[in-house]
C-alpha cells in the first residue's frame, strides 16, 4: 500500500530547504510588502450628475413634446421582451436623415417589396442601386426621400421615377 503522507512530507521538507538556500543566496534587507489594493469607486459623483442630468433633459423633452400635460409612463423595464418591444417601437420612429444605414436600407427594401407591378429582377436591380446611393450618402436628407415617421414607411424617393406602363424605372442624382 501505498503511503500518501510520507511523500506530502518529503515534498514539504524539499520546499522548506529550498526556501532556506533561497534566503541564503538573495539576502533581503527589506521586507516586501504586498500592495493593498485600492478601492475606488471611480467618479460615482460625477456618473450620478450626468444621469440626472440626462433625466432632466429627457423630462423637458418630453414636456416640450405633450404641452398638455399628457401622461408619460416612466416605468423600469424588467423584462427582455418588454425591451425589445420598446427598442422596435422606437427604432424607426425617426425622420429619414436620422435613420443610420443599416435601417435605411431595411426601409428601402420594404418599399421595394411593396412594388408588386415589377418582376423580382427589376426590383432587385432598384434595391442595389438605391442602397449604393444610401452608401455614398447620395439620399441621406429628408427632402430627398418622403418618409412617414408615425407608420415608419417610406412614401415616395424623389430621384426614382417608376414608370408602371412599361414597368421601368429611373434614378436621377
Amino acid at each position: 500500500m501505498y503511503n500518501y503522507y510520507s511523500e506530502i512530507d518529503k515534498t514539504r521538507t524539499k520546499i522548506v530547504e529550498l526556501n532556506k538556500v533561497l534566503i541564503q543566496q538573495y539576502p533581503t534587507t527589506e521586507i516586501i510588502k504586498p500592495k493593498k489594493k485600492v478601492i475606488s469607486n471611480g467618479n460615482a459623483y460625477a456618473l450620478n450628475q450626468i444621469q440626472w442630468r440626462q433625466k432632466c433633459i429627457n423630462y423637458r423633452r418630453d414636456m416640450k413634446k405633450y404641452p398638455d400635460g399628457k401622461d408619460i409612463n416612466y416605468d423600469v423595464i424588467n423584462k427582455m421582451q418588454d425591451m425589445e418591444n420598446l427598442i422596435n417601437d422606437t427604432e424607426y420612429k425617426k425622420n429619414w436623415g436620422r435613420l443610420d444605414r443599416y435601417q435605411k436600407k431595411i426601409k428601402l427594401k420594404e418599399f421595394i417589396g411593396n412594388l408588386n407591378k415589377y418582376s423580382i429582377e427589376i426590383r432587385d436591380n432598384i434595391y442595389k442601386e438605391l442602397s449604393k446611393l444610401v452608401d455614398n450618402d447620395k439620399i441621406k436628407k429628408t427632402s430627398q426621400v418622403k418618409y412617414d415617421i408615425d407608420n415608419c414607411k417610406i412614401i415616395s424617393i424623389k430621384c426614382l421615377e417608376l414608370n408602371e406602363n412599361d414597368c421601368n424605372y429611373i434614378i436621377n442624382i
